[in-house]
């Protein structure tokens, strides 16, 4: 996934992120578990530092 949308070269990183089900699922009824909600926080915040450092950067980039 990360050589397909990925190209480095031209300046297109790709972050390709894998999250094991059993910290947020129970696999046997696929009901969330109590894991879910903390999981949700956790990943929302790592998006939203992402798009900070993006954002962050695209302005130095547009201002040089």
């Amino acid at each position: 996934i990360t050589e397909h949308y990925g190209k480095p070269v031209a300046g297109i990183e790709a972050l390709q992120i894998e999250i094991n089900r059993g910290l947020y699922l129970n696999e046997a009824t696929l009901e969330k578990t109590a894991g879910f909600t903390a999981l949700r926080a956790v990943l929302a915040n790592l998006a939203a530092g992402l798009i900070a450092r993006t954002s962050a950067s695209i302005g130095r980039q547009a201002a040089e």
